[in-house]
């Protein structure tokens, strides 16, 4: 049975976001929060997979129901999930090596829960699984800790076993043939017809950074590869293909750390290449692409100067690309048929919050503007951002907060033609506005951020979606 189906697991999944006294959502560990995942064959965890993370959490078993288990705390959100394929007749081992009492807890692909504490030795976990009907599919796994607190840990996954090839027949011995020139082999250089280890990720997600273990190093030279304004050594497989969405907003980053030489080779959504040998960190490369280039597939291969061989790291980041409100338009009143900076997200990736960077003020007095709704404070004509969302029936209500360091105000109109303004409901003259009619938030919702007493200042909105 897969999770899709498991109604055992999606009652339990009920008990994952429980409502504090103070209107706080507390979320449970549930695979319903995952977000991006890694894909591998059986053949490809042959060889072992290694993840950095940080282990811990502020959710405890023994109050979400899964106290039976075992004893932990975990994050709500898996800290890694897994989409496993061709896994008959293989073991998968899922281990954790760190310097503090870690515990393990894994939602295999049935949508049963497993958890261990101290498998590995060193107060470390280990979870070996063998039924098929676990491993094919998608797995979830948080890395917590026993008694809280946390430390730097990395997850192991290996697979073991596996179908025994058939002998290979020798051929009897053929006469030896005259020797024939042999041509000069073609450049093997990196082909985006490979695919590497997979994430499939959105451009909110790598806010928080995501750091993963890298093989560093390749075998074949790259400086003659066409496209490529680079050298060195790379692999002809990708190290990680990423399949990227809702990045016109945002600039990535990819960094490698490394004890030896590394180089960073990057290909765009668009198709073209990337090159860095030597970043600002020293030997230690690092591409920045930004806007829509990076949406679609994205691969990359981590490879090294001189061919030698090590394991790094390599951490996938974004960053808010600053849009500034742009001048006032004639007649300046807020106006829906212009759209603000266009951002693409859904309610699932609001639930952990995201912040926009704008510059609150316009020069149009809203209280002149007929609008269908009670307010004042000067706005711009344009939307400051321009949010085009999905998925929000699933929540209770969005909330739009605003910060800076002047009186700013907040007026907001949903997908379905309504009107929201707000002025000091957040403290210290900022704004907020609850919305809870959230089937009307699916489609296109515009946020202005004016100033009550004219004037600009830089100011950010921060987005999130609850339960309650």
């Amino acid at each position: 049975m897969t999770k899709e189906f498991n109604t055992r697991l999606f009652a339990a999944s009920l008990l994952g976001t429980i409502a504090l006294g103070g209107g706080a959502a507390v979320a449970c560990p549930s695979y319903q929060l995952a977000q991006g995942a890694v894909s591998y064959s059986g053949d490809q965890l042959m060889a072992p997979q290694s993840f950095v993370t940080q282990a811990g959490g502020d959710q405890s078993l023994d109050q979400c129901g899964l106290g039976v288990l075992g004893y932990g705390q975990f994050r709500s959100a898996p800290d890694f999930t897994f989409n496993l394929m061709q896994m008959g007749g293989r073991e998968v081992e899922f281990s954790v090596n760190s310097g503090c009492d870690t515990a393990l807890l894994i939602n295999t692909a049935d949508g049963e829960w497993h958890f261990n504490d101290d498998g590995n030795g060193n107060l470390d976990p280990l979870l070996r699984m063998s039924n098929l009907s676990q491993l094919e599919g998608q797995v979830d796994v948080w890395v917590g800790t026993f008694a809280g607190g946390g430390c730097q840990a990395t997850l192991n996954v290996q697979a073991f076993g596996g179908a025994m090839p058939m002998p290979v027949p020798v051929p009897a011995p053929a006469p030896v043939p005259m020797p024939v020139p042999v041509p000069v082999p073609a450049a093997i250089c990196p082909n985006p017809s490979m695919v590497g280890p997979s994430l499939t990720l959105a451009g909110s997600q790598l806010l928080s950074p995501q750091a993963f273990v890298a093989q560093v190093g390749g075998q074949h030279s790259v400086d003659n590869c066409p496209g490529i304004d680079g050298w060195g050594y790379a692999n002809e497989a990708p190290s990680f293909t990423l399949y990227m969405s809702q990045m016109d907003a945002f600039q990535f980053s990819a960094e490698v750390n490394s004890d030896c030489d590394p180089t960073l080779i990057l290909r765009d959504g668009f198709g073209q290449y990337h090159f860095n040998d030597d970043g600002p960190n020293g030997l230690q490369p690092r591409i920045e692409v930004g806007g829509a280039s990076m949406n679609g597939r994205v691969d990359i291969w981590v490879g090294s100067f001189g061919g030698s061989a090590c394991q790094g790291t390599i951490t996938f980041a974004t960053q808010q690309a600053f849009v500034p409100t742009p001048p006032p338009v004639a007649g300046g009143c807020p106006n829906p048929g212009l759209q603000g900076a266009p951002i693409y997200t859904t309610g699932s990736e609001l639930y952990s919050p995201d912040t926009y960077s704008v510059m609150a003020g316009g020069a149009q007095d809203l209280s002149v503007c007929g609008l269908p709704v009670s307010g004042w404070g000067n706005f711009s004509a344009q939307p400051s951002y321009s949010f085009f969302l999905s998925g929000m029936q699933d929540y209770g209500r969005l909330e739009i907060q605003g910060t800076s360091s002047c009186d700013t105000v907040l007026l907001v109109r949903t997908a379905d033609g309504s009107w929201y303004f707000d002025d000091d409901s957040n403290g210290n003259l900022n704004p907020m506005i609850n919305l809870t009619n959230s089937f009307a938030l699916n489609g296109r919702v515009d946020v202005w951020v004016g100033t009550y007493g004219g004037g600009t200042c830089p100011a950010s909105i921060e987005l999130e979606t609850w339960y309650n």
